[in-house]
């Protein structure tokens, strides 16, 4: 994936999805959208800060969508402004630290060879740079109290989202079935 048309549409294949899981549960998951496209010289300074070239897809993805707060139903996308300073970034880097604190020597991927491009309280999403190359792009790894999932690349890691989107929509969906069929029963309705 590589033309900018090409991901417009996976941004929008990630907000329809977004909005589908805020119209599922709002209380839980009020709908919010990605930021606005950015100057093209914001994917530079970001680069200067962090003191390296971002990885092509996770760049591509940027210049459609800069960052999004309450990103697919938790935690942020990181914006241009996040990465390398600021306190999202200051949240996923003590996330991954935490982690590689913990984590047997060996096992995952250099400290230095990943970089948090969405982050939550519990958990952070990484672009492993060293990682094998694949349709331009390098592994996501999906970093809580240990690998939870990993993608091949960003785009992947996109539609990834957009498909546990829909299975936290159809869970949402069967408990609220199992619920509607117990208040039937307490009120001694069919069932």
């Amino acid at each position: 994936m590589d033309t900018a048309e090409q991901w417009s549409a996976l941004v929008g294949e990630l907000i329809e999805s977004r909005m589908a899981l805020a119209r599922a549960a709002p209380a839980i998951y009020p709908m919010t959208l990605p930021g606005a496209r950015p100057a093209p010289d914001t994917i530079r300074a970001a680069e200067d800060r962090l003191g390296f070239t971002l990885d092509l897809q996770h760049a591509a993805l940027l210049r459609q969508a800069d960052g999004w707060v309450g990103a697919f139903g938790m935690g942020d996308l990181l914006s241009t402004a996040d990465l390398g300073a600021g306190p999202r970034w200051s949240l996923a880097s003590d996330v991954l630290d935490d982690f590689y604190l913990a984590a047997p020597a060996g096992t995952y991927p250099q400290r230095d060879q990943v970089y948090p491009i969405h982050t939550s309280a519990q958990d952070v999403f990484v672009v492993w740079r060293d990682g094998a190359l694949t349709a331009g792009g390098h592994p996501v790894l999906w970093i809580g109290d240990g690998l939870v999932d990993q993608w091949v690349n960003v785009s992947d890691f996109c539609r990834g989202i957009v498909r546990l989107n829909e299975v936290a929509i159809e869970s949402l969906g069967s408990m609220s079935a199992a619920s509607e069929v117990r208040e039937d029963r307490l009120a001694g309705g069919p069932g």
